[in-house]
């Protein structure tokens, strides 16, 4: 468990993403793309999702719904 922080610093907001996942495709494929285009990557469907705060991969996860939204269950930490 982290040392817990001064009050006002645990306010503070942070951007929060989930990767899904990632490629370099070359630009001309990125600028032939037309809607219902579809890209493949090579991460498997089962794999955990990456969730990085600020930037920064900070855990993992698995995909979950919450009601109708999107949610993400954590599995790991980095570093844990």
């Amino acid at each position: 468990m982290s040392a817990p922080l001064p009050a006002r610093l645990a306010r503070l907001p942070v951007p929060v993403t989930v990767r899904l996942a990632e490629k370099r495709v070359p630009l001309a494929t990125i600028r032939n793309l037309v809607p219902g285009a579809l890209l493949s990557f090579d991460k498997d469907c089962a794999a955990p999702l990456d969730l990085y705060v600020a930037n920064r991969k900070h855990a993992i996860g698995e995909a979950v719904k919450v009601g109708e939204r999107f949610g993400l269950k954590v599995t790991a930490i980095r570093g844990r």
